[in-house]
């Protein structure tokens, strides 16, 4: 019904069915629930109908459970990834938000606990009844560090490996940009950085949080982001072809991601050397045909 509120628990599967006023097979398991609606409807007409998700990512209250609602939802993650299926949740982006947020809010409590001490005697209060239980920063800290510490090892171990590649000898040019989406302007740019539509691996489709790897050449010649993560780079997964037109599969540079380097440099070179043929042959047919009259094989080179 418009305007109802649905709460679906963690690790259900569920899906919607669109009121319609048509009739459905008396068998079918919704045919007495859509005939009382109809029944209660003056005009039956086909309505638009859309609903709004809030995807939310249980936390947990001590240190141990939160440890493994964290860890667990990293895994779900990880094996999505291994089946080749993109995951509906952001959860290391969510990670590093919720450690930012968590490591302020300890420095308060801690400067508001100093400050109370100095002042008044610490009397432990009876909490309300019907409260909400929420777990203080040092706990969610304590819970969150043995997947954030992998997390950010794999981070600093990619961002090492970029270094490397960019400064020694290597077949994949890389280069480090100097400042990352996050700081473009949200109202200007084309995409979202803390999305998962626009942030995650064109390949593998893995969430593409703090580090990832862009390609210039589509950015430059196609004005389109071609994104991946670190791992697929690694893997050298990035010379394939990937559609990026959506009108032709021709594998070339200014139409598609063609991931390979060696066959565009030819075919750029040749595409060089046609043009400049051409342009001499324009200049030769232009010269006058005065000039042409001291020339032996003038029809030869004509």
């Amino acid at each position: 019904k418009a305007g109802q509120i649905l709460h679906i628990n963690k690790g259900r599967l569920h899906a919607f069915r669109k009121l319609a006023p048509s009739t459905l097979c008396k068998t079918d398991c919704h045919f007495d629930l859509r005939n009382k609606i109809l029944q209660t409807k003056e005009h039956l007409t086909e309505d638009i109908c859309f609903s709004i998700a809030w995807d939310w990512m249980y936390k947990g209250v001590t240190s141990n459970g939160i440890n493994k609602e964290v860890s667990g939802i990293l895994e779900c993650a990880r094996l999505n990834r291994e089946h080749n299926l993109q995951s509906l949740a952001i959860p290391e982006t969510c990670l590093l938000f919720l450690a930012k947020q968590s490591i302020a809010t300890h420095q308060i409590e801690t400067k508001i606990n100093a400050t109370k001490s100095l002042f008044q005697m610490d009397i432990p209060s009876q909490p309300k009844q019907g409260a909400r239980s929420e777990p203080n920063a040092k706990t969610v800290l304590c819970g969150i560090l043995p997947s954030l510490t992998n997390i950010v090892r794999s981070h600093k171990s990619a961002a090492k490996r970029s270094e490397r590649m960019r400064s020694g000898k290597s077949s994949s040019k890389v280069s480090i940009d100097s400042h990352p989406n996050t700081w473009e302007n949200p109202v200007t740019s084309v995409v979202d950085p803390y999305g998962a539509e626009d942030f995650s691996c064109k390949i593998c489709g893995e969430e593409l949080s703090n580090v990832y790897m862009h390609c210039d050449g589509c950015e430059k010649l196609l004005n389109k982001d071609y994104n991946i993560c670190c791992t697929c780079h690694k893997e050298g997964k990035y010379n394939t072809f990937h559609q990026v037109n959506p009108f032709t599969k021709n594998q070339d540079s200014m139409l598609n991601h063609t991931g390979n380097m060696e066959g565009e440099q030819k075919k750029q070179l040749l595409r060089s050397i046609v043009y400049y043929m051409l342009i001499l042959h324009r200049m030769f047919l232009q010269v006058p045909s005065v000039l042409y009259s001291s020339f032996p094989f003038y029809e030869f080179a004509r």
